[in-house]
């Protein structure tokens, strides 16, 4: 029986010996699940920060974005006030030339008519220091792009299609048409 009694206390320190492995496996495991958790915690708080930096620095673009768009509204109408003024200074003159010749129409004719010469070659001078330039029209091809035909007449001393003549001239800015010059169309004869 002394043999089975030994035994029996052999086989429970053969027992306990894996168990205390076992817990200190568990122990070392749980430990080191504890260390990765910190080392985690400590990366997720390093990207939250980067996270709110990022945040943050988004919403000075935004902001940076809107004051140059305000900026730029503020600029465009600045300028366009100061085209404006400039056109404006420039036609006051002609007006005043206007109110001059209608001041003295009462003396005759040719002073009258003079006047109104002047105010018209002021006219043209403003609109051309603006870029503004009359359209070439008379005896050139009809060309709808610059031209509009309010009527057609036969003529057979012009080629089909060729402009006879200018009822309102028409005016371009630069090369875009501010106008097109309203005219009349020569078409050829019926008959021939």
């Amino acid at each position: 029986m002394r043999d089975v009694a030994e035994k029996q206390q052999e086989q429970p320190v053969e027992t306990e010996a894996p168990k205390v492995e076992a817990a200190k496996e568990r122990e070392e495991l749980e430990q080191r699940l504890v260390e990765l958790t910190v080392e985690e915690l400590a990366e997720l708080l390093d990207k939250s920060v980067e996270r709110d930096q990022f945040y943050e620095r988004m919403q000075r673009m935004q902001s940076e974005m809107e004051n140059i768009a305000k900026r730029a509204r503020r600029e465009k109408d600045d300028w366009r006030l100061q085209a404006n003024q400039n056109l404006l200074g420039d036609v006051l003159p002609v007006l005043d030339s206007f109110q001059l010749a209608l001041d003295n129409s009462g003396d005759g004719g040719e002073s009258f008519l003079e006047g109104v010469s002047n105010v018209a070659r002021q006219l043209q001078a403003v609109m051309e220091r603006c870029g503004v330039t009359p359209i070439e029209a008379l005896e050139q091809p009809f060309d709808p792009s610059v031209h509009e035909a309010l009527m057609s007449e036969e003529s057979a001393d012009h080629p089909d299609q060729t402009v006879i003549k200018v009822l309102k001239p028409g005016y371009k800015l630069h090369d875009k048409v501010l106008r097109p010059a309203q005219v009349s169309v020569s078409r050829v004869p019926q008959g021939e």
